[in-house]
């Protein structure tokens, strides 16, 4: 059995946290809401992740950009240029 970092069995805690009750759709809980409280119920579950090699927010973001149309060993030059020019 596989667990989380807090030792919850992970197929429970993905399916708890996917269900979304009828109960909660019908008193108005909105799509984006509902994003919001499986986002919030996996944090909980996994706690931080730490999976993007990035030092800043700025990185992230270029990061992300970049890897749409360019591999991971471009975009890791481009930062590092980015970084050394003090961008």
């Amino acid at each position: 059995m596989e667990t989380t970092a807090q030792g919850q069995d992970i197929a429970a805690v993905t399916t708890s946290s996917i269900a979304i009750s009828k109960s909660q759709r019908c008193k108005g809980v909105h799509a984006e809401e509902q994003v919001r409280q499986i986002y919030r119920k996996l944090a909980h579950a996994w706690g931080p992740q730490h999976w993007w090699p990035a030092d800043t927010a700025f990185e992230v973001i270029v990061g992300a950009i970049l890897t749409q149309n360019a591999s991971w060993t471009n975009v890791e030059r481009a930062i590092a240029n980015l970084r050394s020019a003090d961008v």
